[in-house]
C-alpha cells in the first residue's frame, strides 16, 4: 500500500479527470438539446418529461414516511 499522501493525490487527480468527462458530456448534451428545443414540439416534450419526473418525485416524497 502507498503512503496516504500519494493515495490522496491519485484520488484527487482521478476525481478531476472524471469531473472533466462529466462537464464535457453536459456540454455535448447541451449542444444536442439546443437544436431539439428550438422547435415547439421539442419544448413541449421536454416540459412534459420534466413534469412527469417532478410528479414522480413529489409522489415519492408523499409516499415516504418521516421517522418520528
Amino acid at each position: 500500500a502507498l503512503p496516504p499522501a500519494p493515495q490522496c493525490a491519485l484520488l484527487g487527480a482521478l476525481l478531476l479527470r472524471l469531473e472533466g468527462v462529466a462537464i464535457a458530456l453536459y456540454a455535448l448534451m447541451g449542444l444536442h438539446m439546443r437544436r431539439w428545443l428550438a422547435q415547439a414540439r421539442g419544448q413541449r416534450l421536454f416540459n412534459r418529461g420534466c413534469a412527469v419526473l417532478l410528479t414522480g418525485a413529489a409522489a415519492g416524497l408523499l409516499a415516504s414516511r418521516r421517522a418520528a
